[in-house]
């Protein structure tokens, strides 16, 4: 009894829940929706040249006689260069909030506000000319991190009239990505030599933001209980042209003793115009270090209307 009891109230609130799937939003109400996905922005530049820059600079040797030079004592330099490329990173998690307006049974305002991120390292061993000393040995880890922040604004419009059980939609939306975030690691932690048991690290972080692109979806949205439903989109979004990343920091823990006496970082910055570059794998060329945001993605939606 208390079986066919339960099965009952179970398909009554199935009913139920299906009738309320169906019910047309009110005018004038919102929609809020988590979405949860995965994307593939270009970042051409990032993944075949950032990622792939060197770390070069120029050490005093001390274990050798000095040369006199001018009547001066001068010890020897050595030049180094450590290649220890970042692996590729293509798709990230994309997550956001989106809250839509109802306009009317075809359409709707859409406004929303998401964040993308990647990581990656490497790890090498390297022989560290530093202190003085040519030969010291160290494990070489190089961390990168990007991400970045997007709001944006557009207009959805649905391929038929709702309500229906299955809706299938466009969405042509504007993007501002802002925030945008670049910061690499590269960390020395020397295993023989004088400093062996000692670390050096140097932190690179550029900054940019206010980068417009946009962005054109097709979705399927189902119905689920009350007033609720299951968004599935696939979108495409379209930069306007490529955007140079700026406001490069540098920090480091090396120091007078070290003898390092010049070096060509991974990425600095152009004084003429502020924006920052990289070098490039031939350990020489420095290349502008710009951003381009094509690419797809996948999302899903979860809307619950209020």
């Amino acid at each position: 009894m208390n079986g066919k009891l339960g099965s009952g109230f179970l398909l009554l609130a199935l009913l139920l829940a299906a009738g309320a799937g169906q019910a047309e939003p009110r005018p004038g109400s919102w929609t809020f929706s988590p979405v949860f996905g995965i994307s593939q922005p270009a970042l051409t530049i990032l993944r075949q040249g950032v990622f792939q820059a060197p770390f070069r600079g120029r050490a005093q040797i001390t274990t050798t006689l000095p040369e006199d030079v001018q009547g001066e004592a001068t010890y020897p330099e050595v030049d180094f260069v450590f290649y220890n490329p970042l692996p590729d990173v293509d798709l990230g998690p994309e997550a956001g909030l989106e809250f839509r307006r109802y306009v009317n049974p075809r359409h709707d305002f859409v406004l929303g506000m998401a964040s993308w991120e990647i990581t990656t390292k490497s790890a090498i061993q390297v022989v560290f000319p530093i202190q003085g000393n040519l030969d010291n040995l160290a494990d070489y880890e190089r961390r990168g991190s990007f991400s970045y922040t997007q709001y944006y604004l557009g207009w959805r419009s649905y391929l038929r009239p709702r309500p229906k059980r299955a809706n299938l939609y466009l969405d042509l939306t504007l993007h501002e990505i802002f925030d945008v975030d670049y910061k690499e690691e590269n960390v020395f932690s020397f295993l023989s030599g004088p400093p062996a048991g000692f670390r050096r690290i140097a932190v690179y972080r550029a900054q940019t933001t206010g980068i417009l692109v946009i962005q054109a979806g097709i979705g399927l949205e189902l119905a689920l209980a009350g007033r609720i439903a299951l968004g599935m989109e696939a979108a495409y979004s379209k930069g306007f042209r490529q955007s140079p990343m700026k406001g490069l920091s540098k920090r480091d823990d090396f120091n007078d003793g070290d003898r390092i006496t010049a070096g060509l970082d991974p990425l600095g910055t152009d004084r003429a115009t502020g924006n920052t570059y990289y070098l490039d794998s031939d350990g020489e060329t420095q290349q502008p270090f710009l951003l381009d945001f094509d690419g797809w993605k996948a999302l899903i939606k979860v809307s619950i209307e209020f």
